[in-house]
This record gives structure tokens, C-alpha cells and sequence, in this order.
């Protein structure tokens, strides 16, 4: 036992933050408060495969529609923010990494990215990437490929990319 106090032993990883339209509202009225080198999303923001459903072992949407739906609020909040530049990554369920699920959570990303863009964000400013499980920090070991993996794990995660946990992650990114 150490006689050094501690006396904070948290984490500077901040919550997911599910994709809504109440969240880039929160955001904005912060956003006065907030000292101009702050990043403007300051949680990253996680769409969940049950928000964007997509064809089994593909990044085609079950319903193209519901999906640009569900991306709507990112689209309108980026282009409210021009300066805003984001990393998307994107990750599968399985506690394994794969060649094919490398190359899918890239292309679930990817399947983002496009979406933004129709929606008239520019190319230049989304990096769409892919991470190994254990660059995952978000990740939830143990949960396999069942429902509840998919809700958890399944998933495509926004963040700013001015973030230091942005530049982590990009820097790990496969």
C-alpha cells in the first residue's frame, strides 16, 4: 500500500454521446462559454448500427433513407461550423481483429463520410478511418458478435479532429 495520497485516479476520456439533434443544440449554446482554442464537439458523438443499419457483412444501409435521416443533424451542425473538421472511425463487433473487419469498419466509416458529403460537407473536411480493438477506446471486450455486441461495438464514432483523442486515434488508425 502507498502512503501517497491519490487524489484522482479518473479517466480524461470523455462519454460517447449518441447521435441526436438535442446534442449539436447543446453544443451551440455552450459554445459562447467556451475559450476559443476549446474544440467545438467536445464529446465524440457515436452512431450506433441501430441508427444507420446496414446490409449483413457490408456498408450498404438496410434503409438509405433512415440513414440519411440519422445523419442529418451532423450534416446541418457541419455545415453550420465550417471549421470544424472530423474523424470518423468506424468498428465491427468481435474481439478479433480480421483483415475483413479492419476493411469493413473502414468502409461502415466511409458509408458516413459519403452520406456528409451528399449532404454538402466537404470531402476535405471528414478523415474516415478504421481502428484495431485494442485502439479502440470505446470498445467493449468480452461481448462477441450477439445483439449486444452489435449495439455496443457496432458503430461509427465522430470526433472533432482537433482533439488530442482525435489525433490518437488517427495516429493508431489502420
Amino acid at each position: 500500500v502507498s502512503p501517497i495520497a491519490v487524489e484522482d485516479t479518473g479517466s480524461e476520456l470523455k462519454d460517447l454521446v449518441v447521435l441526436a439533434p438535442e446534442v449539436f443544440e447543446e453544443t451551440e449554446e455552450t459554445q459562447d462559454e467556451e475559450v476559443a482554442d476549446t474544440a467545438v464537439l467536445e464529446s465524440p458523438i457515436v452512431i450506433p448500427e441501430s441508427q444507420v443499419r446496414y446490409q449483413p457483412d457490408s456498408a450498404e444501409f438496410l434503409d438509405p433513407v433512415a440513414a440519411a435521416d440519422a445523419i442529418q443533424p451532423a450534416v446541418d451542425f457541419l455545415l453550420e461550423h465550417p471549421e470544424v473538421n472530423i474523424l470518423l472511425y468506424g468498428t465491427c463487433a468481435g474481439d478479433n481483429d480480421t483483415d475483413f473487419s479492419l476493411e469493413l469498419g473502414r468502409a461502415r466509416a466511409e458509408s458516413i463520410k459519403a452520406e456528409l458529403e451528399k449532404g454538402g460537407v466537404a470531402e476535405d473536411r471528414i478523415t474516415a478511418v478504421t481502428v484495431k480493438v485494442a485502439d479502440d477506446p470505446y470498445y467493449q471486450f468480452g461481448l462477441g458478435t450477439n445483439s449486444e455486441a452489435s449495439s455496443v461495438n457496432r458503430k461509427c464514432v465522430m470526433l472533432d479532429m482537433s482533439t488530442e483523442l482525435a489525433k490518437q486515434i488517427l495516429a493508431n488508425a489502420v
